[in-house]
């Protein structure tokens, strides 16, 4: 599976993806988000557990609020 990466938004220190790819099951394109914690990016990143976080529709676009969710997470 390819993913385009759509936008990167920066929060909580990290780093959240908003990605999309082609579904085949859906036959069009299906969005999801991937939050990188700080340890994950720099010079030296360490493996860490990632959040995918995927949206229950892909027509609506990652709030707000649910990115401050996510920070908070």
């Amino acid at each position: 599976m390819s993913v385009k990466i759509n936008q990167r938004i920066f929060v909580g220190g990290g780093n959240l993806l908003r990605v999309t790819h082609d579904s085949k099951v859906l036959k069009l394109p299906a969005n999801f988000n991937i939050y990188l914690p700080p340890a994950a990016l720099g010079s030296s990143p360490k493996r860490v557990p990632i959040l995918f976080y995927l949206c229950i529709s892909p027509f609506l676009p990652l709030g707000t609020s649910q990115a401050e969710a996510l920070q908070r997470a």
